[in-house]
């Protein structure tokens, strides 16, 4: 009898700090796919700079290496967020594009990770002007984006699908020199 009230208490105290922990650990995750393809080049993943808008803190996410396509910025608070950068590799340079206006803000109200979509950016054909075009793929390989959270240590129960990186499925670029 006494072995039963121990275990109990045991497990008891056990859901209680593991409780405990997940409220006190809202940080959020926000993970996205870009790929650059055109004519002879190739290009996987970037960078991206988004800020609290509250707080003005700034953070930063990228590909783990160079031909990972995904971008990953962790450990976010609460918070409304604005991207101000996105760097995307394009195989030989990279494309830095600072326009606020084409891209959602994201709202971290709890400790989840969003994928904000797939996406593939090629040139247009337009040769000898910056004109790119960035195309939201709707596939989504929910079993690849799990495996990729758990290698890099981040949960994976809880992704939220529902939010995308650009305003529209498909977003032109026009880089001016």
């Amino acid at each position: 009898m006494k072995i039963k009230l121990i275990i109990s208490l045991i497990i008891l105290t056990f859901q209680s700090i593991t409780a405990f922990t997940q409220t006190i650990n809202n940080f959020g995750t926000v993970i996205f796919n870009l790929k650059f393809s055109s004519f002879s080049e190739t290009g996987f993943g970037g960078k991206i700079k988004i800020t609290n808008i509250a707080t003005k803190q700034e953070f930063e996410g990228k590909s783990p290496n160079r031909f990972n396509p995904h971008i990953i910025v962790v450990n976010l608070p609460r918070g409304e967020y604005k991207i101000v950068e996105l760097i995307i590799k394009t195989g030989s340079g990279q494309i830095r594009y600072y326009d606020t206006l084409k891209f959602n803000t994201i709202n971290i109200n709890e400790g989840k990770t969003f994928y904000l979509g797939s996406y593939r950016t090629k040139k247009t054909s337009e040769v000898f002007k910056l004109n790119y075009e960035i195309t939201l793929d709707k596939k989504v390989d929910t079993l690849k984006i799990k495996n990729l959270l758990q290698k890099n240590n981040i949960k994976d129960d809880n992704i939220d699908f529902t939010k995308k990186l650009f305003q529209t499925d498909t977003t032109y670029l026009n880089i001016k020199l």
